[in-house]
């Protein structure tokens, strides 16, 4: 998504007033109405992500403690669904042995 700043008033998808700010989709749309000297591009909008699931809540924080920790708590019977997002989590992040091969061992011991 491209931020606009419309230099006058036109229609774009409605009525669009001078000074006013509003979206586009496409870098094409945005140079066509730069081109047309309607608007002025201010830049390129991050889309926002989506909030984290309570599985990787969970998941996030059963990994931020450390590897003697983890293990300890796999033990104590985490939710299937948590570990197997924990143990993708610690693969493409920290990726330590030990918890691996734990969180590994559960997931197996689980299915």
């Amino acid at each position: 998504m491209y931020e606009m700043k419309a230099l006058r008033s036109f229609e774009h998808g409605g009525s669009i007033k001078r000074g006013q700010t509003f979206q586009v989709a496409t870098k094409k749309a945005a140079d066509a109405l730069e081109k047309a000297k309607l608007a002025q591009l201010l830049g390129e909008v991050e889309e926002e992500k989506p909030a984290p699931t309570r599985v990787e809540i969970d998941a996030a924080a059963l990994l931020d403690q450390n590897a003697a920790t983890v293990v300890a708590a796999i033990g104590k019977g985490v939710a299937p669904d948590v570990l197997a997002a924990a143990l993708a989590a610690e693969k493409a992040g920290k990726d330590r042995k030990t918890v691996v091969e734990a969180l590994e061992a559960a997931v197996k011991a689980q299915a």
